[in-house]
């Protein structure tokens, strides 16, 4: 299902172990049923609703020359052992969406992530965020550019 990020933070003489899944992209050449971002958004707060509480959901960016494709996943804090975990606790059906050439094509990444962390600063500004699912997380954040929406 997904990949685990892992990493290994020192801090003084006790090491901690972090690990943060990151769900598989789908195949080259996704298509989704969502004309355009603001639709994909307002649809996942009409349709899913997460079964257990999230505590954050996060935009995440895959980039590759061909596309690129944002995602949604709601993660949980969670510790094994030694181990500081945070899992996929939420996939929305439509979790991914494949950015317009038309509107993205011609910009640089950084571009792109601005522009993004924008529009999500102002999807969470919307009576659709403030009365879905996303509104009782903790936090809303990307991957790519932080927080959106601290509660």
């Amino acid at each position: 299902m997904s990949k685990k990020d892992k990493r290994y933070i020192a801090e003084g003489r006790q090491e901690i172990k972090f690990s943060r899944e990151v769900p598989t992209p789908p195949a080259p050449g996704f298509k989704s049923r969502f004309n355009s971002l603001e639709e994909w958004l307002f649809g996942m707060c009409k349709t899913d609703q997460p079964q257990k509480s999230i505590s954050e959901y996060c935009f995440l960016l895959f980039e590759s020359p061909e596309e690129v494709l944002i995602c949604l996943v709601g993660y949980n804090n969670y510790t094994e052992g030694d181990l500081q975990a945070v899992k996929v606790d939420f996939e929305p059906s439509n979790m991914f969406f494949p950015l317009s050439k038309n509107k993205f094509e011609n910009l640089s990444t950084d571009q792109i992530r601005e522009l993004l962390k924008n529009e999500l600063i102002e999807f969470a500004n919307t009576p659709q965020f403030q009365n879905s699912f996303f509104s009782k997380a903790d936090s809303v954040t990307t991957s790519f550019a932080g927080d959106i929406w601290p509660r």
